[in-house]
């Protein structure tokens, strides 16, 4: 007895131990000191070992170096002892005061250490910040008693690179650690055993690089206490954890920066909470395996760069996602499997489309990338996608538009008007890059890269629907151009092409006659429409639908248009800076 307490003297109150019963101290179950094992021919190879704990205050400890001799240190810094012979040596610490942490990376001789095979009594540990990282030569720890934690307030870098190292945490009290900062980084061979029981608590404030690139630490952490957590930057970035998670209150988590980048996780993560989130970047980016709803519809983030980038199977409905204050989300949904369902429902709940306009606000110049997904032309999602780029100025990159009637301008032609031939030439106006595709309505069709007039002759005469697939380059229909302009006889879809000019397009087409197009032509800003349908004798247009905002020039628009009645005229929407109605 009187043996056990010369070890502990220095006034240790051996009632106050946490983990380790007093009792069993006394009866010899468990060994006061913190005792190691280190094997000297590892490392440099030399015949000696390294001390260097980190202390604080009165310095009081004894080493037994495992050959029969001791030092009694009372300073601060290294303590070094060389051996007669190299080999393996047990080495026991006994602390009246000063140590804070034993920090065996603050060891040249690091490489050294194979095994801890008591923690020991001492209470005065506050910290276990890179105790044993980089300690490669340490395997599965073989103490049976556990740590007094009780001041100990991080685990910053514990293990993290310490490539073999493996720790039966059954029986430690974490509930009074606050940084697990890159606790279990790199530590390939942490299993961990009891590391789902270990207690963590409100407390815990800084879970980032928890278990980056930690190979098979994957536990039900479901008892986690993580409502004090403030940091979750790269927590599970590229690990094999895949453990139950789904219950964390993550309310008070600012940053989610690569939290799961490359991750393997697959669980369930839709009731956690982003409200707090300044930072959303790359979150779930490569994170294969992941397909949960999250809620993102509060959170302060103005960036959400390659969120789920790189998440191949990634399929979810965040239409509710806030996205008002949001200015960047590059590579969003890239590499994603986004589908048409939940990429045009998200179109819909972002901007709370009332079916014509948004009843939402958003930023403008944002860039969004939404994967493959597609939305068809036309549609109402098309409407918002168009908003979106040409009123807001986003620029949104997608699997593109899958083209409809629609979308395509569509009139109709009789070959037996004109000069009878079975055969007609368009010969738009054209600038730039030129790429557009005519269907002639015989089952055949031409893709156009080149100015000028294309021709086409048909096996027999008739009426004809032609439609045109425009990307780019088409400034004018221009029809007057045309040698067959006579035998025009139907506009029956305006489609979606934003058409620069309409100047003299229609002029002289006089067998051009009431318009079946029920949609609105889609006009440029500083669209001309002078003499645009001047002497269309029997044309008749109901101008309900139409738009004619962007118009900036109307003289002899419609002049000589003797048939032409002008239902709907009065809501054209002509703009004030249009100048020279005729």
């Amino acid at each position: 007895m009187g043996e056990v307490f010369s070890m502990i003297q220095g006034g240790l109150n051996i009632s106050t131990l946490s983990g380790t019963s007093w009792k069993q101290v006394i009866s010899n179950q468990i060994l006061p000191e913190f005792i190691f094992e280190v094997d000297t021919s590892l490392g440099d190879g030399l015949a000696e070992f390294e001390f260097s704990p980190s202390t604080s205050g009165t310095v009081d400890y004894t080493i037994e170096w495992g050959d029969t001799t001791s030092t009694v240190v009372s300073a601060a810094g290294s303590t070094n002892h060389t051996y007669s012979s190299g080999g393996i040596y047990e080495i026991k610490i006994t602390t009246v005061s000063g140590i804070t942490n034993y920090n065996f990376n603050g060891s040249s001789d690091r490489a050294k250490l194979i095994d801890i095979t008591n923690w020991g009594i001492y209470t005065g540990l506050t910290s276990f910040k890179d105790f044993l990282r980089d300690c490669d030569n340490i395997g599965l720890l073989s103490a049976s008693d556990i740590p007094v934690l009780s001041s100990v307030t991080t685990f910053e870098n514990i293990v993290r690179d310490s490539l073999n190292v493996d720790i039966n945490f059954t029986g430690w009290d974490f509930s009074n650690i606050q940084s697990f900062k890159a606790a279990f980084r790199d530590a390939p061979q942490l299993l961990g055993t009891g590391f789902e029981n270990v207690g963590v608590s409100s407390s815990a404030i800084d879970l980032s690089l928890f278990l980056t690139r930690n190979g098979i630490l994957n536990k039900d952490l479901s008892l986690w206490d993580v409502s004090g957590v403030t940091g979750m930057w790269g927590t599970f970035n590229d690990s094999l954890f895949d453990g139950n998670i789904s219950n964390w209150d993550t309310s008070s988590v600012t940053r989610f920066e690569d939290t799961f980048t490359a991750a393997s996780f697959s669980g369930d993560l839709s009731l956690w909470s982003f409200a707090s989130a300044t930072t959303l970047l790359r979150t779930f980016k490569d994170a294969t395996l992941f397909n949960s709803y999250v809620n993102l519809s509060v959170h302060s983030a103005t960036t959400l760069i390659s969120l789920f980038e790189g998440a191949t199977i990634y399929n979810q409905d965040l239409s509710d996602m806030k996205v008002s204050t949001v200015t960047n989300m590059s590579n969003l949904f890239n590499g994603t499997a986004l589908d048409n369902t939940n990429y045009r429902a998200m179109l819909q709940g972002w901007t709370g489309w009332n079916g014509s306009a948004p009843t939402k606000t958003l930023q403008s110049s944002v860039a969004v990338h939404f994967g493959t997904a597609q939305v068809e032309c036309g549609s109402t999602e098309w409407d918002i996608r168009q908003y979106l780029i040409g009123t807001l100025g986003w620029t949104i990159t997608d699997g593109g538009v899958i083209e409809t009637d629609a979308c395509k301008f569509i009139f109709q032609v009789d070959t037996s008007l004109g000069d009878g031939l079975a055969e007609f030439e368009f010969i738009p106006s054209t600038s730039g890059t030129v790429d557009y595709t005519i269907e002639w309505g015989d089952a055949t069709s031409t893709v156009v890269s080149a100015g000028g007039a294309t021709n086409h002759v048909y096996a027999s005469g008739g009426i004809y629907e032609i439609k045109l697939t425009i990307v780019s380059g088409i400034l004018s229909y221009n029809f007057y151009g045309s040698s067959d302009r006579l035998k025009l006889i139907d506009v029956l879809n305006w489609g979606t092409y934003s058409v620069p000019s309409f100047n003299a397009a229609f002029r002289s087409c006089t067998n051009l006659g009431s318009l079946t197009a029920t949609d609105s032509p889609s006009l440029a800003i500083g669209c001309s429409f002078q003499s645009a349908f001047r002497t269309c004798s029997n044309l008749n247009i109901n101008f309900t639908n139409w738009d004619l905002s962007n118009v900036t020039i109307f003289d002899l628009a419609f002049a000589d248009c003797t048939s032409l009645t002008g239902v709907g005229v009065g809501g054209l929407g002509i703009s004030s800076v249009c100048t020279n109605l005729i």
